[in-house]
């Protein structure tokens, strides 16, 4: 019989990750500009990115996959088309495994940020892929 344990922490995780996304995108959508579809932040995306620094990788897939029903419901809400929020979510999935991806690559596998070390390459890779990505 398996252990059932590992299946309870995804589990746990992955409804914490669809309430905060959910909750995250509301807070998204209240710092939009005015006549505009950009926010000054978007904490989805970051829920996201650390929900796949703090599992195996072999989780990523599911974590992106339990969150797409939850996007789509936040963006219909605020009249978003069904492809539209779909290409949005590919695009920022995309962005996202790349940067979870690099961070991997600097050796940031267990992430410390009270490292300085750390928290500069952090820094850097989480900035660089948002210039290149927008």
């Amino acid at each position: 019989m398996s252990d059932p344990v590992p299946r309870v922490g995804l589990a746990v995780r992955s409804l914490l990750v669809c309430a905060g996304y959910y909750f995250g995108t509301l807070l998204g959508y209240a710092f939009i500009f005015p006549s505009s579809y950009i926010s000054i932040v978007w904490p989805p995306n970051t829920l996201l990115l650390v929900a796949l620094l703090l599992s195996p990788k072999r989780q990523w897939a599911w974590l992106l996959a339990i969150a797409f029903p939850v996007h789509l419901l936040a963006q219909a809400q605020f009249g978003v088309s069904l492809k539209l929020a779909s290409l949005y979510y590919v695009y920022d999935c995309g962005l996202l495994l790349i940067t979870a991806g690099a961070l991997r690559w600097f050796g940031l596998e267990v992430l410390d940020l009270r490292e300085l070390r750390q928290s500069l390459i952090f820094i850097a890779v989480t900035t660089g892929a948002v210039a290149v990505g927008t």
